[in-house]
């Protein structure tokens, strides 16, 4: 069941943004999402990899993880989400492709 999502860039719940894709074709992008079944709670059960829709990315699961993890842990440690405030700014954002931060 598609769900439209409010705009989540300045949520509370959201602690970091990953950039990890160039997305070339939206359509195409939007068409796979729409056509891929949820599945639940079936361990053997993988998403089918559909690439032509993005262009340069990092799309090695173990390596987003891991990243983020490392991000949002670092990002932590340093206070980024300490005040009520600093939950409201925008969210730290690391770009995989460009290896940089692109918001503090």
């Amino acid at each position: 069941m598609e769900e439209p999502l409010n705009n989540v860039r300045n949520t509370i719940n959201l602690l970091a943004r990953i950039l990890n894709a160039k997305i070339e074709d939206e359509e195409r992008l939007v068409s796979i999402f729409r056509s891929i079944p949820v599945v639940q709670d079936d361990p053997n059960w993988r998403c089918p990899r559909e690439q032509k829709a993005v262009g340069t990315s990092e799309l090695d699961w173990k390596k987003i993880e891991a990243h983020t993890r490392q991000y949002v842990g670092q990002k932590t440690v340093g206070g980024r989400y300490v005040s009520p405030d600093a939950l409201l700014r925008p969210k730290p954002t690391w770009d995989m492709i460009e290896n940089k931060e692109s918001v503090p």
